[in-house]
């Protein structure tokens, strides 16, 4: 879970060294070239199908953004 932002903002994740997902967290109903979140938490990805066990989540930044914002890890 993570904010919605009227401008462009991602990360890239994936789960036991599976390739990275790119995650969109740009609210595309507005857009601005700064300010805070228009959306203030939101499920923005999801992995199914994984084994009751232990994994490794690997959230990176993306492109060359210099922040990553999330709410929850669920």
């Amino acid at each position: 879970m993570a904010p919605l932002w009227p401008y462009a903002v991602g990360a890239q994740a994936g789960v036991d060294g599976s390739s990275p997902v790119s995650i969109d967290m740009q609210d595309h109903t507005h857009t601005s070239d700064g300010g805070s979140e228009d959306v203030t938490s939101a499920v923005l990805w999801g992995m199914d199908g994984l084994s009751n066990s232990s994994h490794t989540l690997q959230i990176s930044f993306w492109d060359s953004e210099e922040y990553i914002a999330l709410d929850a890890i669920m």
